[in-house]
């Protein structure tokens, strides 16, 4: 399903986001608790909104994945 499709890709952009900086860090950059992050990592969990913007704002760079 195409909802599986993004939350991989958005998953492997937050990864690969992360490499600069720490989980905790970030996490708590964002204001996010860092088991919905790590959730999200896991495949566990979908990302909503705004958490989405959140990670965006903090980490500098897009995250949802394009449809290539």
């Amino acid at each position: 399903p195409i909802e599986v499709v993004i939350a991989q890709g958005l998953a492997l952009n937050v990864q690969i986001a992360l490499r600069d900086t720490t989980l905790i860090g970030a996490c708590r950059d964002a204001g996010l608790n860092r088991s919905t992050v790590q959730e999200l990592l896991a495949g566990r969990t979908f990302c909503d909104i705004a958490t989405l913007a959140k990670l965006e704002a903090t980490l500098g760079v897009p995250l949802w994945p394009g449809l290539d």
